[in-house]
């Protein structure tokens, strides 16, 4: 579907209506939540949506940290109003087919972190550093 479907409110309304009725969602939920290793803190993910995801992570995590990136307006205004509750929760409006913002580098880095000159962020060299986990549908 193209992204800009997801940019209006009915479309994104129509989506959330039905969401929760989808056959097999809990199921699907648990199996995803299950490749999320416990020790992971720092959460991306990518096409958030209403940060459904996020919000099941920060149940059984704490102190975990997360940012959510989605390009539908009308998704990410229902993510952060389900997400009230959750203050490590962060929902940017961002393009996939675009670099990654720098808030969503800085806040899912691996903590021993370099910039490149441009500011982005990009991996270091050592390969005993964690990575940050990625989920994304």
């Amino acid at each position: 579907m193209p992204a800009k479907e997801w940019g209006t409110e009915e479309h994104a309304g129509r989506y959330l209506k039905r969401a929760d009725d989808y056959p097999h969602r809990a199921e699907a939920d648990a199996a995803l939540l299950e490749q999320v290793p416990r020790e992971a803190h720092r959460i991306l993910d990518l096409g958030t949506g209403d940060s459904r995801v996020l919000r099941l992570l920060s149940e059984t995590r704490p102190e975990m940290t997360g940012v959510g990136l989605d390009i539908s307006a009308p998704m990410l205004k229902t993510a952060r109003e389900r997400a009230q509750s959750v203050r490590e929760i962060e929902l940017v409006e961002h393009d996939l087919s675009e670099p990654l913002p720098a808030t969503a580098a800085s806040r899912t880095a691996p903590r021993r972190e370099s910039r490149s000159s441009s500011g982005r962020w990009r991996p270091p060299h050592s390969s005993t550093t964690p990575t940050p986990t990625v989920t994304s549908r």
